[in-house]
């Protein structure tokens, strides 16, 4: 591919318009979005890592990307959760708990300010990753290729949905698209000159990718392949020895790898204990391995951290973090994908989402970039983009857990980079106009497409599959809802002059917060709770229904049957509001969501050791939904609980003859329903 180099004013005005657009699209997104379903929890575990150093507090990822997030609260002095320091639970459910209380736990016009104040600082934070990818993209690409070919790859990644939807999320997922980026730029870089500075950069870049999410550790196959990629395409190069080429770049990896998990230390304060001042995991490393055991893992890795926690290799929380990574994710929790509900992860599921979520412009230009390398002689340079996607594509397509395109996240800008490459090396080789129109007009596709999808950029899908509007029927979760669309949701009731309605929403935030005083449904079994009061549903009802993309889709719930709200996936919505969630007005069978809602009652008492009041909705539950195995496992629960052992006994046995026939859709319950059977049993002899 051409290298041209020319710097004027003018690249460098493009460069800043381009990188502008790209986080204003962010910033007003920020203004726009209410909190998303992992934000909170994340925000309020940054603040406690600056306020506290407790890493106990939301281990699931390292710390670097949510204590960025919890700079800025810091610097504006917001109050601090919890007081000074106290120990809490680090129960992920209590953590949730404590980052709502935190900032919606406050009355009057102090919790409203708080929680309007708290998010945008928070993403504000977030949105240096954004500007850290965009800078590498540019710099990086221009060093390779050229000016021209980095402004193309920048205007790729200005108006690529996904970044702009998950660029100031208070997430991991920009942090360690910029850092990987970041760390193979540092890489190469190194391989042109290598100077001590640019080792140290490169281990630095390393280290900042491990200590932002869990997944960075894929920075080390990716470095590996580049250095095999240096060795091959320098192997008969040079007067040194081919065993000297091995020495020298085996040593310069392991002193990167060696850097960079020295920051990961740096990250966590060069301690191995989660919490400081002898504080315990609520539940212990050992125990918490134990229980992700009985949950049917069988992941390698997990039988390798009681090794790396016996000998303090690794940070304590970082342990348990991938612990609690690996429990979600072996076998799998549910996917959504083309409308079809499967019980863990399949391997088509991260490229369809890139052929859903990709604007055409981008698609067709990637198609036309292909013509770049048909007769251009092929060196290291498209390696460098190539390897880092390849790896998290492929990563991403063997494993079972399918519920974002942001799990993949840092394939886009690299992908970006060398597409804008070989347009801009195909324009100028071809003299031919069509090429050069179909380049044009393509570019001008894929910013059009993206600008069109504001500001809902979260739910993007491009115009084959529907665009925004029918994104819910293909993807679910942070794919198009992450209970980010309340606001349109005001907007639209409020437009529409609809007072009386019900409102299945699964998210974070709270409706009332945003003014809408819709009764709330159940949303998903493991939450109870409502702003202005449960609906009181009749088994056939009539009215304004408003459905959670989360909910409708089916993965909150059991198996496809069992959704409850599978009633209105059958009904052709009257409005569909930011993609995310499903306006109905008519008459619908709500017996299957009085069911579900008995069935989470129930749950909810058990958990409060409440089993006398558990057994009237449990019983109501079992009834209602004889083939469900949560059902019977409730209600079993329930009867254990005041000792009617017997019927208990035959309870847990119909759970367990239903999950035994469809295993892949209960092996969470399994281990819990076999040891009621041993309890009940036990106990009634």
């Amino acid at each position: 591919m051409t290298r041209i180099t020319t710097f004027p004013a003018v690249i460098w005005l493009l460069a800043a318009v381009l990188t502008g657009a790209f986080l204003w699209q962010m910033l007003a997104v920020t203004n726009r979005e209410v909190i998303t379903n992992d934000e909170g929890f994340h925000t309020y575990a940054g603040y406690r890592y600056w306020q506290c150093a407790d890493f106990g507090v939301n281990p699931e990822h390292p710390p670097l990307a949510k204590m960025m997030a919890g700079l800025g609260l810091r610097i504006a002095k917001i109050p601090a959760p919890s007081g000074p320091c106290p120990v809490v639970s680090t129960a992920k459910g209590s953590g949730y708990a404590d980052s709502a209380e935190w900032l919606y736990g406050s009355t009057g016009p102090s919790a409203a300010a708080k929680i309007d104040r708290v998010i945008p600082l928070a993403r504000r934070g977030m949105v240096t990753f954004a500007l850290l990818l965009a800078l590498t993209a540019f710099f990086f690409t221009r060093r390779m290729f050229g000016d021209p070919s980095a402004l193309v790859s920048l205007a790729l990644i200005a108006f690529e949905p996904t970044l702009i939807a998950h660029g100031s999320l208070v997430t991991t997922d920009m942090a360690l698209s910029a850092t990987s980026l970041l760390a193979v730029a540092s890489f190469f870089l190194f391989h042109r000159r290598r100077t001590l500075q640019g080792l140290l950069l490169a281990g630095l870049s390393c280290g900042l990718a491990l200590s932002v999410k869990h997944s960075g550790v894929l920075i080390v196959p990716t470095l590996l392949l580049l250095a095999i990629a240096e060795l091959t395409f320098d192997w008969n190069s040079g007067e040194q020895s081919r065993t000297s080429k091995v020495l020298k770049e085996a040593s310069a990896v392991l002193f990167i790898l060696f850097l960079g998990f020295g920051v990961l230390w740096a990250t966590y304060h060069f301690r191995y204990a989660a919490r400081p001042d002898g504080a315990q995991m609520t539940t212990s490393l050992n125990d918490f391995i134990a229980d992700t055991r009985a949950k049917e893992n069988h992941s390698v890795i997990l039988k390798t951290i009681p090794f790396l926690a016996h000998h303090h290799l690794l940070p304590e929380a970082y342990l348990y973090g991938l612990v609690d990574v690996l429990s979600i994710s072996d076998p799998g929790q549910s996917a959504f994908l083309f409308g079809h509900l499967y019980p863990h992860g399949v391997p088509q599921y991260f490229p369809s989402v890139i052929l859903i979520k990709t604007t055409l412009g981008m698609i067709g230009l990637a198609l036309l970039s292909l013509l770049a390398f048909r007769k251009h002689s092929f060196d290291i340079r498209p390696f460098y983009f190539l390897a880092p996607s390849l790896v998290w594509l492929l990563a991403g397509m063997v494993s079972t857990l399918n519920i974002g395109y942001r799990h993949i996240l840092p394939v886009i800008a690299p992908l970006c980079c060398l597409i804008g490459a070989a347009i801009v090396h195909l324009w100028r080789t071809t003299n031919g106009r069509f090429v050069r129109s179909a380049i044009a007009v393509l570019l001008v596709a894929h910013v059009a497409s993206s600008l069109a999808a504001f500001p809902n950029e979260l739910a993007y899908g491009n115009e084959i599959f529907g665009g925004v509007s029918n994104n819910h029927n293909l993807l679910t979760d942070s794919n198009n809802d992450w209970g980010q669309a309340l606001p349109q949701v005001a907007t639209w009731l409020k437009d529409n002059r609809v007072t009386d309605c019900s409102f299945a929403y699964d998210g974070f935030a709270r409706p009332n917060h945003s003014g809408i005083g819709c009764n709330r449904i159940i949303a998903n079994l493991f939450e109870l709770n409502g702003d202005k009061g449960e609906a009181q549903l009749s088994g056939v009802q009539s009215g304004t229904f408003i459905i959670s993309g989360l909910s409708w889709s089916g993965i909150e719930w059991e198996r496809p049957d069992l959704n409850p709200y599978e009633v209105f996936q059958k009904a052709k919505p009257r409005a569909v509001i930011g993609g995310a969630d499903m306006v109905y007005t008519g008459t619908f069978d709500m017996s299957r969501v009085i069911a579900i809602n008995q069935l989470a009652e129930a749950m909810s008492l058990n958990g409060e050791k409440q089993f006398s009041q558990a057994l009237g909705p449990a019983r109501a539950a079992a009834h209602e939904m004889p083939t469900s195995a949560f059902a019977h496992l409730t209600l079993a629960n329930a009867l254990a609980g005041v000792g009617l052992n017997d019927q208990a006994h035959q309870e847990y046995q119909q759970a367990e003859t239903i999950a035994a026939s469809q295993p892949e859709w209960y092996f969470l319950q399994r281990a819990e329903i076999r040891a009621g059977l041993a309890t009940t049993a036990h106990a009634s002899h």
